[in-house]
């Protein structure tokens, strides 16, 4: 039988009469509390009216899509994605996006929110990828991120 040892010393340890019921890793209870604020968006941007999905991962956060819904106020779209960024730069997560050919002027939008080119469309068939890294990161402040292969740099 192969032994286990634990990569990260537990954060608490819940027991009832003796019996172990939950042992926390503090990589967990982060995890727990970045699906929490991830929900917390997702909630806010529903109350404006703007369809938010959004995914926390291994390398970073992906925003999957941004739409605010025609009974939305102008400007509510940007009050959520300043939301998002807000998160991602207390988390220290960078953020990751997709822009479909033939809707360059989000480009623009995207670009007043930190977000650069990481790669750009070689034809009108081709999509945009963007990425913004959180505040105080990158190699000016010694601290490069590799996102999915990608060096991000500011």
């Amino acid at each position: 039988m192969v032994g286990l040892r634990a990569t990260t010393p537990p954060l608490s340890l819940l027991c009832s009469k003796g019996e172990l019921l939950c042992i926390a890793s503090p990589r967990h209870a982060a995890a727990e509390s970045a699906s929490a604020e991830i929900d917390t968006l997702r909630d806010y941007a529903d109350r404006l009216g703007v369809q938010l999905r959004v995914q926390d991962g291994l390398n970073g956060i992906e925003l999957e899509w941004l739409c605010r819904r025609p009974c939305a106020l102008p400007g509510t779209g940007s009050e959520v994605l300043s939301a998002l960024c807000s998160y991602a730069d207390r988390a220290g997560r960078p953020v990751r996006l997709i822009v479909l050919a033939g809707r360059e002027r989000l480009l623009t939008f995207y670009n007043r929110f930190g977000f650069d080119v990481v790669r750009s469309a070689e034809n009108d068939c081709d999509s945009t990828e963007l990425a913004r890294l959180p505040a105080g990161r990158g190699p000016s402040h010694g601290t490069p991120i590799n996102y999915g292969g990608v060096i991000l740099s500011e």
